[in-house]
């Protein structure tokens, strides 16, 4: 099983995580995706109903800390 995480779920993230989903074999994935905005973790919630959805607390930077990726997309802003 091949672990993906993705920080950001915007125009990009949902791009960028498509691609990656389709190249791997996508019901072999565990997915986290990570995002501040409600309604983008609502967004994510419906299209990849098999991703863990999280906001960004200090809670989850420990949580993802304490677990390895094989696959991190970061796709926030450059303001970011």
């Amino acid at each position: 099983m091949k672990k993906i995480l993705c920080v950001g779920f915007g125009r990009m993230g949902l791009s960028h995580l498509s691609i990656i989903r389709g190249l791997l074999n996508s019901s072999d994935t565990d997915i986290t995706i990570v995002d501040t905005g409600f309604f983008s973790r609502i967004i994510a919630r419906s299209l990849v109903r098999s991703a863990r959805v999280l906001n960004l607390s200090d809670d989850t930077k420990k949580l993802i800390a304490s677990e390895s990726y094989d696959y991190v997309i970061l796709s926030t802003p450059p303001s970011v």
